[in-house]
């Protein structure tokens, strides 16, 4: 898996070679970024205002444990690619993760002590994304734990994701829904969302994107699945979630 570097995160210029026309549907690269950089929204937005104690752990010490939690080219079979994060976050990716935080109700990366994001891994129309969060104590995390579990979590995730999807594609999308997605619970929490995107324009207008957020001793890890025209193999999704959550169990 060749290392590929530069900014994943809202990326809107076309450097997979596609053509307008292609840059234009749910399938492009340009959707698929922007799909992605809401997995970081989703971490950003939901680290919480709260005590001022910290913990002890050096900074040091908990971006390697950030960097053990994601996907690793390892935990995939044959055929996929990897491309590295450049660790970057544009002005816009900035602006969506405050809205996302303002609906939610909490203060977003002032609050975060070490994050990491893991390669994009894509094969055909498939592409899997992880990273993750430490905040910087304990009274956070409680707090952070508590807003992944509100109901108004769905409403303000569909709220953001259509603007950015907007954004994106230049048009609103047909149709966005966003429901409760089953996962085993690792870690002190488990919560996941799917999102499915339509806009009838032509032959990838169907997006499924399984968001799914694992909680553990400071640690959020979010895993981010996005699949054109039907959703990924469940039996391979749930091995990769259940990859990351036997490291989150272990943090």
């Amino acid at each position: 898996m060749g290392p590929e570097s530069g900014p994943r995160h809202c990326r809107s210029d076309r450097r997979d070679g596609s053509t307008p026309a292609e840059a234009e549907g749910l399938g492009s690269a340009t959707v698929r970024t922007r799909a992605v950089s809401l997995c970081v929204l989703f971490t950003l937005g939901l680290v919480a205002c709260g005590s001022d104690k910290t913990t002890t752990a050096s900074p040091e010490a908990d971006m390697a444990t950030a960097k053990k939690l994601v996907l690793t080219s390892t935990d995939f079979p044959p055929g996929w690619t990897a491309k590295p994060d450049d660790q970057t976050q544009s002005p816009e990716d900035k602006a969506d993760s405050k809205e996302l935080s303002d609906c939610v109700g909490t203060s977003g990366p002032e609050a975060e002590k070490a994050r990491w994001n893991g390669d994009d891994f894509t094969m055909d129309q498939y592409q899997v994304s992880s990273e993750t969060n430490l905040v910087t104590d304990k009274a956070l995390y409680k707090k952070d734990i508590a807003a992944i579990k509100s109901p108004k979590l769905q409403t303000c995730v569909k709220d953001v994701f259509g603007k950015v999807l907007t954004k994106a594609i230049g048009s609103k999308p047909t149709s966005l829904d966003v429901t409760p997605f089953q996962v085993k619970k690792y870690g002190d929490v488990t919560t996941g969302l799917r999102m499915k995107v339509e806009t009838g324009t032509g032959t990838t207008d169907t997006v499924y994107v399984d968001l799914v957020l694992m909680g553990k001793n400071r640690a959020e890890v979010t895993a981010t699945v996005f699949a054109v025209g039907q959703p990924m193999d469940p039996g391979l999704e749930n091995s990769l979630l259940a990859k990351i959550g036997s490291r989150v169990n272990a943090a």
